[in-house]
Parts: C-alpha cells; structure tokens; sequence
C-alpha cells in the first residue's frame, strides 16, 4: 500500500509516530508541512524568560493588534491601565456614564468602570440610600406624631422654642453653625426625647434670652407673629432696645429690624 511505501524508508521511531499515520502519500507529508510553516508564521510566541527587552517589547506590540487580547500593564505603566480599561469597555470620557451625579461619574472613571458596571453600582448605592431616607423619614414622622398628641395646640410653639434653642446653644459656643448642622444629622435629632428636649430649654431660657444672643436669624416666624415679637420689644420699656448703653443694646436693635423685615417683606 502507499502508506507503507513512503513510510517503508523511515526509521522504526519515525516511522511509528501518531502524527504520520493518517498521511498517505509524500505530497500529503509535503503540504502538511508548508500548512504548519505557515501557521507558526502567524503564531505569537511568547518570549523565553531570559529573553532581551526588546523580543518582549515586540512581543507586547503584537499582543496589542489582537482583538480581545490585553496584557496586564505594569503599576506604573498608565497608558497600559488606560488602553486596558478600554478595551474592557470604559467610556473614553467620564460624561459617558451618563449618570446625573458629576462626582459619581469621575470615580468611576478613575477606577476603570465599564458603563455597565458603574450603571448598576450606582443603581444600588442609590437604592439603599434611598431606603435610609425612608426610614430616617419614618423615624421622624413617628417623633413628630409622638410631639403633635403631646403637645396639641402647642406643637408650633414649642417647636419653635427647640429650634431657637438649638440657634442659641450653636451662638453659646461659638460653634458657627456647626452645632445646628450637627443637630440635622441623621440620628441626632431625630427623637421625640430631644426635640422634648430643646423645646424645654428654649422654654426656660426665654425668648429675650435668646433674642438678646441672636445676631442671624428671626426663627423663620410668619410675618404676623415677627411683626407681634417686634411690637412687645418695642413696648417693653425695660428691654436693651430701650438702652444706649445696655451690652446686647445694638443687637436688640438688629433683632427688630429683622422682624420688620419679616413682617413687611415687600418693603
């Protein structure tokens, strides 16, 4: 047979070999063998260990034409991170997120973020802040309704009190605001006990206490009832308002100036 002819002139241990056996004929052999040339000719063969750098250096260029292939860059190689986040599907610029939170966007950007990827994430840290807002919401309601049966017809007053109490503790140790911010954190002032609280130190304190301290706000009070608080100061002959030389004179002066501004906002 032709098989055993061609094949009949090798060595015993070639002629064995399991990669001859399904050859037939010399020319197959032939053409088999120009087949294989040509495929290692296309290959990328990865480079010995002690190979120089610039067999590696040409051994990374062609990795770099081949569609879905990346080699991982060194820490310090950033246009290698840059090319690689690429190719894994990173926009080319933060704004393709398209995600309506500017800060959000640039992270995701940073740390290499497909849009799929940064799309969802956002999706659930939204989702559970989301949820925390509900549920500080329900805590606060309940703390409102809890005030609201307590209090009754008082509820807005003593509201106010812990408010301005709140003010004049923040101006007391010249916290500049940074006491009332605290205050509206979630957790802080979230309780009826400390709402209870405040309302009841803003009580015993007083309104010209406070007043006397207040050089920022009128307590966010309706026009008519700015316009009263101004009225009793004025008519109040034994207030700093009345007194040049009294300490808190000027700031009293302030005060009511600020409510007449309430109570007449059109001037």
């Amino acid at each position: 047979m032709a098989d055993e002819t061609w094949r009949d002139s090798l060595s015993e241990e070639i002629r064995n070999l399991d990669t001859l056996q399904d050859i037939p004929d010399v020319e197959t052999l032939a053409k088999s063998y120009d087949d294989a040339q040509r495929y290692i000719g296309r290959s990328i063969r990865i480079p010995a260990e002690d190979a120089e750098n610039g067999q590696w250096n040409d051994f990374r260029e062609k990795l770099r034409n081949v569609p879905g292939v990346v080699m991982m860059p060194g820490d310090d190689d950033s246009d290698g991170w840059k090319d690689l986040y690429s190719k894994l599907g990173r926009p080319e610029e933060a704004s393709g997120y398209e995600i309506d939170d500017s800060d959000y966007q640039s992270a995701a950007h940073e740390l290499g973020l497909t849009k799929d990827q940064a799309t969802k994430l956002y999706s659930h840290v939204h989702a559970d802040r989301q949820q925390e807002a509900e549920q500080r919401q329900q805590v606060i309601d309940g703390a409102l309704e809890t005030l609201k049966n307590k209090w009754g017809a008082e509820f807005e007053r003593k509201g106010r009190e812990a408010q301005q109490a709140v003010d004049y503790l923040d101006e007391r140790m010249k916290a500049g605001g940074a006491f009332a911010e605290e205050m509206r954190k979630p957790g802080m002032g979230d309780s009826a006990y400390v709402i209870e609280m405040l309302s009841e130190v803003g009580s015993m304190l007083g309104e010209k206490t406070i007043a006397a301290t207040d050089t920022s706000n009128t307590f966010g009070v309706p026009p008519g009832e700015a316009l009263d608080r101004a009225n009793a100061i004025i008519g109040d002959w034994d207030d700093p308002y009345h007194n040049a030389s009294h300490p808190n004179h000027q700031s009293r002066v302030d005060h009511v100036r600020r409510l007449m501004e309430v109570a007449h906002p059109d001037g």
